[in-house]
């Protein structure tokens, strides 16, 4: 084209421009270059979300002008032209007088003011909000040992949400975060401003900024969850799926391997079996997107932890595992174990005394001298092998279900004792009925 820029299009823009007419024309339209002191971010969006026009830019920069997917076009292209440049000059206009507004006052005086914003049902004010957040905050930091970024984490928190005071807030709601982001950049070091900007990200680049949308979504789905707020169906008018959905890609892509449960006692759940339950669906169909065959996932589903990344670390290793010839008698051996003794609710503690075999000799033998520090799943798989021949030759000659009692309980409870080595792989039953 002559001016030599680019769309700036999603795919989302363009099916709705699509359907927004029948017969598109395609008209550009011009604004004044003034206007492109004011952050990309905020033009933008008045122009997508706003108006539906296709911003343009050229050279890597936003450049002053726009296009109109019309109905008419021909003698009426001009009027059209001239009425819509005035429509976004209005726009624009509105959001230069926002913004000089709002940066007069810095970010960190806007803090108080947070306590003046209710927040629906019996949850308080955003102060509380963020108070809340500030918790979980110091417990991620904690199991993390993240001390070395607190300060500013916790900066950052304290600023996330101040720009729901702002006028350009206010009048752009999608932009939250990125607003704040913006105002921060303004007087905050780029380790802050870059984690208020990021924080409402699906995807944060920022670790930092990840931390705090763990932080965010774990509050407002335990918050809504405490309140019956709990999607059914098709309902879901706050968007939880997508939120817990989100929190679970961030978590599950960043590794960050912290368990739940603590964090739903801090946030005071009334319900954690049912938030427990709610992401674990979540986080079902996440691994599935990451190829991870069904099998494999509902085992790894069986881990008695509320962590996701390490929920997600061992359905990965169970994948590379499948492909190994070992892996199908490795899942055997460890399934007989478990049905022998899944019904039992009360077992003594194993008692070497007892034994009347060699085998079992050898297999407590195995048991006893097995690693008790922690190890990683793939060195335990490793080490594991060896059990596959001896249990095999454990079941071949030793009777489990002996008409004496206490011998009987003796051996399943060595067996118990046996399956407890295989249990970080989670439930294996599923992968077995697969094989």
């Amino acid at each position: 084209s002559e001016i030599q820029a680019k769309p700036i299009l999603t795919e989302e823009l363009l099916n709705e421009v699509t359907f927004l007419v029948e017969f598109p024309f395609i008209i550009l339209g011009e604004f004044s270059r003034e206007f492109l002191e004011l952050p990309r971010e905020i033009l933008a969006t008045v122009m997508i979300h706003h108006q539906r026009y296709i911003p343009l830019e050229k050279d890597g920069n936003l450049y002053p002008g726009f296009i109109i997917v019309s109905n008419m076009g021909g003698k009426a292209e001009e009027n059209i032209k001239r009425g819509n440049e005035r429509v976004i000059s209005a726009r624009f206009s509105d959001a230069q007088f926002f913004y000089k507004r709002d940066t007069a006052i810095p970010l960190r005086d806007r803090i108080r003011d947070l306590e003046k914003i209710s927040l629906p049902g019996e949850r308080g004010t955003l102060r509380d909000k963020v108070e809340k957040m500030r918790a979980v905050l110091d417990y991620l930091i904690d199991t993390l040992k993240l001390q070395d970024i607190e300060e500013d984490l916790i900066t950052a928190l304290d600023l996330c949400e101040t720009d729901r005071t702002t006028e350009m807030v206010k009048e752009f709601p999608e932009l939250h975060g990125i607003i704040g982001g913006i105002y921060a950049r303004l007087n905050e070091k780029e380790s802050v401003w870059k984690t208020v900007y990021y924080h409402e990200s699906e995807n944060p680049p920022v670790f930092e900024a990840r931390l705090i949308a763990i932080a965010e979504r774990m509050y407002d789905i335990v918050s809504h969850f405490n309140e019956g707020y709990i999607p059914s169906g098709s309902q879901d008018p706050y968007g939880l799926r997508r939120s817990a959905s989100i929190l679970v890609s961030i978590i599950g892509d960043s590794n960050i391997d912290v368990e739940l449960e603590p964090i739903m006692d801090i946030l005071e759940s009334k319900n954690k079996k049912d938030v427990w339950n709610f992401l674990s669906q979540r986080l079902y169909n996440y691994l599935l997107n990451r190829g991870i065959k069904r099998d494999l996932v509902e085992s790894a589903l069986g881990i008695n932890t509320t962590s996701i990344a390490k929920i997600t670390n061992t359905a990965l290793l169970l994948q590379e595992l499948s492909n190994r010839d070992s892996f199908p008698l490795f899942v055997t051996s460890a399934v007989r174990c478990y049905r022998i003794t899944k019904d039992l609710k009360e077992l003594p503690s194993c008692n070497p005394e007892e034994f009347e075999t060699e085998d079992e000799r050898i297999l407590y033998k195995f048991i006893e001298e097995f690693p008790k520090e922690e190890i990683s799943l793939l060195e335990r798989y490793e080490r594991l092998l060896p059990l596959i021949d001896i249990l095999d030759r454990f079941f071949k000659n030793v009777f489990v279900m002996v008409d004496d009692e206490k011998i009987r309980n003796n051996r399943l409870a060595l067996l118990r004792d046996t399956y407890s080595l295989f249990s970080p792989f989670g439930d294996l039953t599923k992968v077995e009925e697969r094989l």
